[in-house]
């Protein structure tokens, strides 16, 4: 009973959270300020969410650093993302094998 109570309390904020700022915001937002402001709140949660994984994902620091410098360098060639992630993994291991 106390989980279904727990879920159910769950799902009724995380509707909440995602109901309101449309329930609330039914007018266009006309500040130019605010809508840049809006515009790039994805791509800060993103890379809240994704830094700490990536700097915490092996036992050493050089070679979490290594494996997203490999990453970044191969994505600005644009390559593939098989190839960018392979490349990152792979750069990652041979760094936390040599330290």
């Amino acid at each position: 009973m106390t989980r279904l109570l727990l879920i159910l309390l769950m799902s009724l904020i995380t509707y909440i959270i995602r109901v309101s700022p449309m329930v609330l915001l039914r007018s266009r937002i006309k500040s130019p300020f605010i809508q840049s402001f809006l515009h790039y709140i994805p791509y800060c949660i993103l890379t809240a969410m994704i830094v700490p994984t990536i700097l915490g994902s092996t036992n050493h620091l050089e070679a979490s650093i290594g494996g997203t410098l490999t990453a970044l360098v191969l994505s600005w060639f644009e390559k593939s993302l098989i190839v960018v992630s392979m490349s990152a993994v792979f750069v990652a291991y041979i760094i936390e094998i040599l330290l």
